[in-house]
């Protein structure tokens, strides 16, 4: 849990902003990843992409915290990945239903489906990097 209680206004609020902000970190997750496998790709040392973007505008949160776990290897939830799945689904409803145009967020649904559909739905939903790797012929470590 937080460390801090926001009151959000009207019942139901609460759960339409867990939708954003899992929206948001699965939007940056990907972003991140998909910087650190294009350098990879490029043959930039794995220790030297990662100094660059945790010492630069492009550190994040989400980002900070997985990255160890994926040089480890170890997809353990923190957050299942089909429960970061639902909730971008639930997500992917709100966005129709308000006839909101989000393209980077419907591609990256597409991707959490994807690794669902690999069977990784009972890891953390880190394990999109997986998918990246595969595609691209990269390893994040």
């Amino acid at each position: 849990m937080g460390k801090k209680a926001v009151y959000c206004g009207e019942t139901g609020n609460g759960q339409k902003i867990k939708h954003a902000l899992n929206l948001t970190q699965s939007n940056i997750l990907q972003g991140y990843l998909e910087g650190i496998a294009l350098a990879l790709k490029q043959g930039v040392p794995f220790n030297s992409v990662i100094d660059v973007m945790e010492n630069s505008a492009a550190k994040n949160g989400v980002g900070s915290f997985k990255i160890p776990y994926i040089i480890k290897r170890d997809f353990e939830p923190h957050f299942l990945l089909n429960l970061m799945t639902k909730d971008l689904k639930l997500a992917e409803e709100e966005i129709k239903e308000l006839k909101l145009e989000l393209p980077l967020s419907q591609q990256t649904i597409k991707i959490f489906e994807e690794a669902m559909e690999k069977g990784y739905s009972n890891e953390d939903f880190s394990a999109i990097v997986k998918l990246l790797e595969e595609k691209n012929g990269v390893k994040f470590f």
